[in-house]
């Protein structure tokens, strides 16, 4: 897991939960913590707000599916938000290809109400494939779920935030 979590005793610099604590050195280093009583108090009324929110937004950019799994999410000059509204729902042996214009923040409402399914893919910006540049640039891409309640994910890698508040994964 990659992004604004904690997971090891590594440094973690790119921590931005609000309410968070660094704990007492241990014998394996120093973890970041979570005080959850204060972060999760108010989390699923804000999570589900942000959900609607998203989901409200007319889509502005289009993309093309090639018929044998490439997406190509093609940017907008004009927009700070690509919006872009997804029905599709079986993602298999795929590649979502961005096209992100640097300071671009990008919303993909998945709209179907069957379960979601991603199997055996791949995730690109502007063409780039690689990881480390994947990881730094993925928090500009968000997925909001907005109609289904489940998230099936095996052998793939998706970059990017999931706003799913009212589904499992």
């Amino acid at each position: 897991v990659f992004g604004n979590t904690a997971t090891s005793s590594e440094n973690v610099t790119n921590y931005n939960l609000s309410n968070v604590t660094e704990s007492s050195p241990t014998s394996q280093g120093k973890y970041l913590v979570v005080d959850s009583e204060k972060y999760f108090e108010d989390a699923e009324k804000v999570l589900k707000e942000a959900n609607q929110t998203l989901s409200s937004k007319e889509a502005n950019s289009n993309y093309t599916h090639n018929g044998y799994g490439s997406y190509n999410f093609e940017g907008n000059s004009d927009a700070k938000e690509l919006v872009y509204t997804v029905s599709e729902n079986n993602f298999h042996n795929y590649n979502l290809n961005f096209n992100i214009e640097e300071g671009q923040k990008v919303i993909v409402n998945l709209t179907s109400s069957d379960a979601i399914n991603f199997t055996n893919g791949s995730l690109s910006i502007n063409g780039n494939k690689d990881d480390l540049y994947l990881r730094n640039n993925s928090g500009m891409i968000t997925f909001n779920v907005v109609n289904s309640d489940e998230i099936n994910v095996s052998s793939t890698a998706i970059y990017g935030n999931f706003l799913a508040p009212n589904s499992d994964l």
